[in-house]
């Protein structure tokens, strides 16, 4: 296995995962091969010198040596009033533009520069 950590990049470990930080790249070397468009891990040829790059945000576990995606990772599970603390307007640092975050047919929302982006992209909450 092999990890390359590009300049002004970084990561953060925490028990057998890491996650990256930063403005670049980290390049992992474990013979598999991470196909983020689908969402899956393909095991590679044996010899095969093909590595992935994770950009900040993406996660790895360093024990089953495989990226973390999107359905392997936990949420935090939080009632709509606790949800609804941080529903609000906020002005983004060093920005004259104002962003909303509010909850809109059961999904958490965030609004900016004329754009909605759910937070929780693959499914609804559901609030009970």
């Amino acid at each position: 296995m092999g990890i390359g950590i590009d300049e002004d990049t970084g990561i953060i470990v925490q028990g057998d995962t890491f996650e990256v930080l930063g403005e670049s790249y980290v390049v992992i070397y474990d013979g598999t091969r991470w196909s983020k468009e689908r969402d899956t891990i393909y095991e590679l040829p044996k010899g095969s010198r093909e590595f992935y790059t994770l950009k900040s945000g993406d996660e790895y576990n360093l024990k089953t040596r495989s990226v973390i995606t999107f359905e392997d990772k936990e949420f935090l599970s939080l009632s709509e009033s606790e949800l609804k603390k941080y529903c609000s307007d906020y002005k983004l640092v060093g920005a004259n533009r104002i962003s909303k975050m509010f909850i809109e047919n059961g999904a958490l929302q965030f609004k900016t520069n004329g754009q909605t982006f759910s937070l929780y992209p693959s499914q609804k909450l559901d609030f009970t």
